[in-house]
């Protein structure tokens, strides 16, 4: 954290957008943890969020996780296409509130 920004670094492509609402867990320091929005995207792998006050400490420890509030509509499908050309899946997420 810089001041009341935090930079969220992920291992994988985050998928993110400005102004969606993430729900932050597990920081040895109370000040991450909550429900924030995004506030810019960086690139693919770093995100920003704001916070109310500043935290005590600018790198906060434990295994931090983030999950996405809000999404609806989203789909999951599987099934067989025939006995020779096996299995099919589809994942659909048109929006997020």
């Amino acid at each position: 954290a810089s001041g009341t920004t935090v930079t969220g670094k992920t291992k994988y492509p985050h998928r993110l957008s400005a102004g969606q609402l993430i729900q932050v867990s597990n920081s040895t320091d109370n000040s991450y943890n909550g429900f924030h929005n995004v506030a810019s995207i960086i690139n693919d792998y770093e995100f920003t969020y704001t916070l109310s006050s500043t935290p005590s400490t600018s790198i906060p420890g434990g295994i931090i996780q983030f999950t996405v509030e809000g999404y609806s509509g989203s789909v999951v499908r599987a099934g067989m296409f025939d006995a020779q050309n096996g299995f099919f899946f589809f994942f659909l997420y048109p929006s997020h509130n």
